[in-house]
């Protein structure tokens, strides 16, 4: 059963990476023919905007938003830029971005944007100044754009039900400017869908199937991602490797099922126990990871005393023997930079320690270096 739902994960997850390939081939071949197409004769200007369709390489919805308004300034030639758009998740909450840096001015309440876009006129944009004229008690928002440089300002979004709106200075008739947002438009929705459905299929391959924890993919990206972290602010990280000590006889006694309860039960008690910056996942087996940002010699082995006691007083409840099991887990851990200054060796340095306290007996815990495994 588990091979075979092991099996079916991966069946799935290769569908979805098959489908994000063929929808990436044919944006690619939308670049390849706008680039081939004939320019109109008025300086090229009303030609499709090319650069935008290269973005389908970048794979994260919500970065990829400042990269698009970037994009598009330099591609009609404006000389500022502001995006201020709803937030993907959360409606209520507002983001801006100022490519251009814009000094002083943040993202405006919703209210603010909701009545900003609702005094655009028939054309699909308005000047700032002509805003202002309207309406002496212009709020915040339009008032900060005018003081902050820009110009006009339009409805634009960046996905179908994502209010936004773009403000901008330059880049000649403003008609002219709203008329090639228009045309690109579909193209940035086709873009956000595509990095969204990438985030989808990313996920499905970092989560493993029978615990629901981070699986060992994910826990070798986010260790060295926190490691460069470390090394750039001068910080330290722990790292705790584990295994329970007798998941063979729970096996070889009550068969597989029963094993892979007990697995999903420490899984939920795992979850349950680390805080929220800490990233645990299934190394493989019965072999679990904990990477602890910002923690020394000291948090890291008053974890591993916790997680200890915490297993090793919890009831695993197997439906299929309507009986309670006891486990136990011995732990091992090194902290970086002490022990090691790369992912490899802080690896080994954790691994050797789990050895260590394994060979002392079961549950036990021990840190890189210190040479009696502590039993509590």
């Amino acid at each position: 059963n588990l091979l075979l739902d092991a099996l079916a994960q991966a069946l799935s997850a290769a569908y979805h990476i098959k489908w994000h390939e063929s929808r990436y081939s044919k944006l690619e071949q939308k670049v390849q023919q706008n680039r081939q197409a004939p320019r109109p004769p008025a300086a090229g200007k009303a030609a499709p905007v090319l650069n935008i369709l290269k973005l389908v390489r970048h794979h994260n919805s919500e970065t990829i938003v400042p990269k698009i308004i970037d994009t598009l300034g330099a591609e009609l030639g404006l000389s500022q830029t502001v995006f201020v758009y709803e937030n993907r998740q959360r409606p209520e909450i507002i983001n801006i971005v100022k490519p251009g840096g814009a000094a002083g001015l943040d993202a405006p309440a919703k209210d603010e944007l909701t009545r900003c876009l609702n005094k655009i006129g028939r054309d699909g944009y308005q000047s700032l100044d002509a805003l202002i004229r309207g309406d002496r008690n212009s709020d915040g928002l339009v008032q900060n754009l005018k003081r902050a440089g820009l110009g006009y300002v339009a409805p634009f979004s960046v996905g179908p039900r994502q209010a936004g709106l773009l403000a901008w200075s330059g880049g000649g008739a403003p008609a002219e400017v709203v008329s090639r947002l228009n045309l690109v438009q579909p193209h940035i929705y086709c873009l956000i869908d595509n990095a969204e459905s990438y985030e989808k299929v990313e996920e499905m391959s970092y989560t493993d199937n029978l615990t629901g924890l981070a699986n060992q993919r994910y826990f070798s990206k986010r260790l060295n991602e926190e490691i460069d972290r470390a090394k750039r602010y001068n910080r330290s990280l722990a790292l705790i490797i584990f295994d329970m000590d007798d998941l063979k006889s729970i096996n070889d006694n009550y068969g597989h099922q029963a094993g892979d309860a007990t697995l999903q039960r420490l899984g939920q008690i795992l979850r349950s126990s680390i805080r929220a910056i800490d990233i645990i996942a299934r190394y493989g087996g019965d072999e679990f990871c904990v990477i602890m940002p910002e923690a020394d010699q000291a948090t890291c082995k008053r974890f591993m005393h916790r997680l200890q006691l915490k297993i090793s007083t919890s009831k695993f409840r197997i439906n299929e023997l309507d009986r309670d099991l006891n486990c136990t887990i011995s732990l091992g851990g090194a902290i970086f930079p002490d022990h090691a200054d790369n992912a490899e060796k802080l690896i080994f340095s954790a691994d050797m320690a789990l050895l260590q306290a394994k060979e002392a007996g079961r549950n036990k815990y021990l840190l890189f270096g210190e040479k009696e495994a502590v039993l509590d």
